[in-house]
Order: C-alpha cells, then sequence, then structure tokens
C-alpha cells in the first residue's frame, strides 16, 4: 500500500519525465532536420520539421522556425520559406537582422513582395529588444551613416553648395558621437561582443572617421578587443592601414586609396612588402586585392 506522500512522489516524477521525454524527443527531431538538411535534402529537412512543429507546438522557438524557413528557401518553395519567416518574425519576435539580412539560403526571397515588411519588422524585433548601450550603440551607427548615404544632385549651380552643406552636417554629427564613443570606451573599455552584438561597428566607424591622435589612442584597445572576438579582424585591419597611411607609412593590407592628379584617378597608397598582400589580406578575411579594386572600377595587377 502507497502512502500518500509517495504517491505524490511519483506523479510529480512522472509528469517531470514525460516533460524531459517531450523536450527531448523535439530537439532529437531538430537535430534530423539539421543533419538532413546539411546532407541537402532540404524538402525533407523542411517536412522534417513540419512535423516537430506539429508534434511539440509548446517546444518551438523563433531559430527553429528561422531554420526551417532556410530549408523551404533551398528546396525552392519561396512562399513557404517566407510563411516559415512569417511566423518566426511575427509570432515568436525572431530579431536577429543581421543573420537574416547576410544569409545567403535566401538569396532568392528579397524579390518576394513580402520579403521587405518582414526586413522592417524583423528590425523592429531587434531594436526592441536592445538594452540601453545597445540603443545608444544604434543611434550613433544611423547619424554616423545619415549623411554619407546621401546622394548630391550634380548640377553646375547647386552641387559646391550641397556638398558644403552636406560636410558641416557630417562634421556635426561626426563630433557629437565622438564625445558619445569617448565616453563609453573611457569609462568601460571595449564592450564584448556579447554585450552589444554586431554593433561593435558602431564604435569602429566612429573611430575609423575621427582625427589621428584618436585613432592612434584607441588603436590599442581595439587590438586587444580582436584578439577577443570582440571586433573582426577585417575591420582592425582596415583601421591599421588608415594609421599607417595617416603617419606617413606604408599600409599592410592596400585597403587605403590616395588621388592621383596625374591619372586623374585613385590609386592604391604604397603597401609595405607588396608582394604577399593578398596573403595578409587572406588571413584577417579579406578579399584578393585586385577583386577588391575591381568592385570600384579600379585595375590592379598582383606584385610577383
Amino acid at each position: 500500500m502507497y502512502s500518500p506522500k509517495f504517491l505524490s512522489l511519483c506523479i510529480c516524477f512522472s509528469v517531470f519525465a514525460g516533460a524531459t521525454f517531450c523536450q527531448t524527443g523535439y530537439r532529437a527531431q531538430l537535430k534530423q532536420a539539421e543533419d538532413i538538411y546539411h546532407n541537402g535534402r532540404y524538402t525533407k529537412a523542411a517536412l522534417t520539421y513540419r512535423v516537430a512543429f506539429a508534434a511539440y507546438p509548446d517546444s518551438i522557438k523563433a531559430m527553429d522556425i528561422y531554420r526551417s524557413a532556410r530549408a523551404w528557401a533551398l528546396a525552392g518553395k519561396t512562399d513557404s520559406a517566407i510563411i516559415q519567416l512569417k511566423t518566426a518574425v511575427q509570432v515568436y519576435k525572431f530579431n536577429k537582422y543581421g543573420m537574416l539580412m547576410a544569409d545567403g539560403d535566401f538569396v532568392g526571397l528579397p524579390q518576394h513582395k513580402d520579403w521587405e515588411i518582414l526586413t522592417i519588422e524583423t528590425n523592429k524585433n531587434m531594436r526592441a529588444a536592445y538594452t540601453p548601450l545597445q540603443r545608444e550603440l544604434q543611434q550613433i551607427k544611423d547619424d554616423d551613416q545619415r549623411y554619407r548615404r546621401q546622394d548630391i544632385v550634380k548640377t553646375k549651380d547647386t552641387i559646391s553648395a550641397e556638398f558644403k552643406k552636406l560636410g558641416r552636417q557630417m562634421f556635426l554629427a561626426d563630433s557629437i558621437n565622438l564625445v558619445k564613443v569617448r565616453n563609453i570606451l573611457d569609462t568601460r573599455g571595449w564592450p564584448s561582443y556579447s554585450e552589444i552584438g554586431d554593433l561593435y561597428a558602431a564604435l569602429f566607424l566612429v573611430i575609423q572617421h575621427a582625427d589621428l591622435n584618436t585613432q592612434v589612442k584607441y588603436l590599442p584597445m581595439i587590438r586587444e578587443a580582436q584578439k577577443k572576438n570582440d571586433i573582426d579582424p577585417e575591420s582592425v585591419a582596415i583601421l591599421e592601414d588608415r594609421v599607417a597611411v595617416r603617419q606617413g607609412r606604408k599600409q599592410l593590407y592596400g585597403s587605403q586609396l590616395e588621388y592621383d592628379p596625374k591619372s586623374h584617378t585613385y590609386i592604391v597608397s604604397p603597401i609595405e612588402d607588396e608582394a604577399h598582400v593578398n596573403e595578409r589580406r587572406a588571413k584577417v578575411g579579406m578579399i584578393p586585392l585586385q577583386e577588391y579594386l575591381k568592385q570600384m572600377g579600379l585595375n590592379y595587377s598582383p606584385v610577383k
């Protein structure tokens, strides 16, 4: 004969064990779907996700729906992929905007009529989940890029005035941003990636557009941040080049250009050990220099 206390213990254990079993079953099905996806069987992977979602609706996470959308997209089922993304964004509040915009699995989706609204809603979700520091950095980044993204209508009568106005606006925004960034870096150091994510770019952009003394001051801090994976190595390489050129030294990665009055075009500023520049670029994730310059309409032949 069971005592009430023992019976209660058995019931609680059964409920707990059942919940654990369900969670394990859901994760096992997701892993199966992901394995099938990596084997290139995209339709089968998408259907496996669908079965898991139907069996364990209370266990679904935004990232799970997002992964199923990738499978549908690669299976050529654009509408199904969009439906899954809508569910992830609108129901489960998916907020990884940078991931969505850079995901190669969705290469065919930007032409869909609902793509733009999906990206806008994802961006809103991302900002809604920000910490106060992230909100400040996002505003800094927006202010840094606001005037640099503007196009000037080139007419004979207005070009000079428009450029001067834009220059004043940009200078004012950069000055305000620099005060904000100095305050962040001087009081707390370079924030970790776990704190701010890809918004480290806001800090980098402001330092990149600052005066030489500011760049020299914070370059050691940025180098240390890169060692901790708190900033990407390509950004650090660009800043290293910029400081070197502004100090009259040769750059290492070929990221800096200068105007050549003889040819009336831009050329690459002098490079240290130019024959091995592409090897150095590869180590920090940069494409070969000739490919980088070709994107800007410039020709470059690697030094042998």
